[in-house]
């Protein structure tokens, strides 16, 4: 497992996009701060706060972010917008060349390159459900019972997510080891989270200002990173083990 983990480059990949996924991230937030009520105690950044168990003095570090005018103004200039543009759809596309290579698949012609944008989509969506639920709880028993609570959404978005990126190339069974053990990686990140998360964000903000939290955020995207990558090699792996054993 960890020759094939290093013969993928996964860590490299995983930095790569988690790099992607934080150009996305800061300009989009705030370009959506002209729209959403990121800055209030009862929008989406506050759902999303409450799920990863921030504590009031962490939102507020977190907040400083998106809570300029001039800010704002520089986000939705038209630079700001082609870096969003081109950082939203570079991100799933790195991840499904991932995929493919975890497959030892060529990559897809032009006419697939809808598909990231599609899987992009599905991600908001998944987060937004994940958000509203873990709302309901905070700390780490909020964040368990998010996990119980979507996990069978989150199996079956990364199970689906896996055969649309590789256009279908790979069978439902052959991918289904990948979707669990993402999964639970997924799950496990997000427990972790409520409990270092919150202290991270206030000790980075207090010694490096608003930098530090970018920081945070873009160790938070690392460890998403690994999590969606390795579980697509260990899955592939837990793939040829089974087939192996029963040929």
């Amino acid at each position: 497992m960890r020759v094939r983990m290093r013969d993928l480059r996964t860590s490299h990949h995983a930095l790569v996009f988690s790099a992607l996924g934080m150009v996305l991230f800061v300009p989009a937030m705030i370009t959506l701060a002209t729209v959403l009520p990121l800055g209030s105690d009862h929008g989406l950044a506050d759902r999303m706060a409450h799920h990863m168990a921030l504590s009031a003095e962490a939102r507020a570090s977190v907040r400083e972010l998106f809570a300029t005018d001039d800010t704002v103004r520089t986000a939705t200039s038209a630079l700001g917008t082609v870096v969003t543009v081109l950082a939203a759809y570079a991100w799933p596309a790195e991840l499904q060349r991932f995929y493919a290579a975890v497959w030892e698949l060529p990559d897809l012609g032009w006419r697939h390159l809808w598909r990231p944008l599609v899987w992009l989509g599905s991600l908001l969506a998944v987060l937004a459900t994940v958000a509203a639920v873990g709302s309901l709880a905070g700390g780490v028993a909020g964040a368990l019972l998010t996990a119980v609570l979507c996990s069978p959404l989150v199996v079956l978005w990364v199970w689906w997510m896996q055969r649309f990126l590789l256009a279908g190339r790979v069978g439902w069974a052959a991918l289904l080891p990948g979707a669990l053990v993402t999964a639970g990686g997924l799950a496990a990140v997000s427990v972790a989270t409520s409990v270092y998360l919150s202290r991270a964000v206030v000790f980075n903000a207090e010694r490096y200002g608003p930098i530090g939290v970018v920081f945070v955020l873009m160790s938070w995207l690392t460890w998403f990173s690994v999590v969606l990558l390795g579980g697509a090699v260990v899955g592939h792996l837990l793939h040829l083990r089974r087939i192996g054993s029963s040929g």
